[in-house]
This record gives C-alpha cells, structure tokens and sequence, in this order.
C-alpha cells in the first residue's frame, strides 16, 4: 500500500469532519462501500497568526477504491481562510464537510467512471488498437489482460466479471482454508 505522503498527493477528494463525524461516517457507510481506514496521520502547521499556529490534523481513508483525505482544524486557534487557502492550492477536486459526505461519494462513482472502473478490482484503459483491463487491488494497477479494440464492452466485461468471480472464491479460500 501507498505511504500516507504518497496517498496525500494524489488525493483530490477531502472531508472537514471531527473524529467522531469521521467514526459515524464510517459507520453508516462502511457496509455498502469498501472503506479502508487508514492507521496513520499527521499533524500539520499551516500557518501562524501573531504567533500562534493554525494546524489541521489529517488522515486518509481508501473509500471504493480512492483516498479521501479527513481533516480537522485541531488548534487553539482556527483560520478557515488560511485552511480553504491551503487545500485550494493543493487542486483538490472537491472538498465537503461531514454533512455533505454523500457528495464524495458521488464524485468517487464520477471519477470511477471516468477512468474506466468496472468493478472493485477492474479498471478498462483504451488506447489506439487496444482495450488493456487492469486489476488495482491494493492499489497497484497489474495488468490482467490486453484485448483488440474491436471486441465490445460487454465482452470486455464478461471476462472482467469472471475474473472478479474468480478472484473472489480465490479469497474466500484463502480466508476457509488459511492459504
């Protein structure tokens, strides 16, 4: 699995919650969507006001597949100014607070969508004469198989979903069987 630094930089999706909005996201949401809470964070120092520091703890959660990075303004002192400053320089797609979670779901089935996601495990990428389907569990895109652009999708995804179908009695006989 990616490093917090390395997930940090690729997220484009953050929630301001407390701890307890993040534990009640969690869980309302973490049986209709694979959530992978994450056992690190950091304490980061934004900036200072006469000098007293503005600092937002972070962590990052794998939710469906993506990270969503949590923060919560832990200070004395808070600046959302100084805070909305920090995480609209970093490019962030969309950042919402705990009540408007459902909308970083939305965004992750978008952005899914548009890289090509077909599955939990599958992802389609198109190039000129080829169609490439990918597994990205752990999220590390190995490559499953190359096929002619000229097949159709639901043949594309056919063969993803048997793929799926495999992988997961391959887990389940892991889990059963302590393989």
């Amino acid at each position: 699995m990616k490093t917090f630094d390395e997930l940090f930089k690729i997220s484009k999706l953050c929630v301001e919650a407390s701890r307890f909005e993040r534990l009640s996201l969690w869980k309302e949401y973490h049986k209709s969507h694979k959530w992978e809470e994450s056992r690190e964070g950091k304490l980061l120092t934004l900036g200072e006001i006469n000098s007293r520091p503005i600092c937002v703890s972070i962590s990052i959660d794998i939710i469906d597949g993506l990270p969503v990075i949590f923060f919560e303004p832990t200070s004395e002192l808070v600046d959302y100014k100084l805070i909305d400053d920090f995480f609209n320089r970093e490019k962030y797609r969309y950042k919402t607070d705990a009540m408007n979670f459902h909308n970083i779901l939305h965004t992750i089935y978008d952005i899914k969508k548009e890289i090509g996601c077909i599955s939990d495990h599958c992802y389609i990428q198109r190039e000129q004469d080829t169609v490439i389907l990918y597994d990205i569990q752990d999220h590390h895109p190995t490559l499953i198989k190359k096929f002619s652009s000229n097949l159709t999708d639901d043949e594309i995804f056919a063969y993803a979903d048997k793929y799926n179908h495999d992988l997961i009695e391959k887990m389940h006989k892991d889990i059963l069987y302590d393989n």
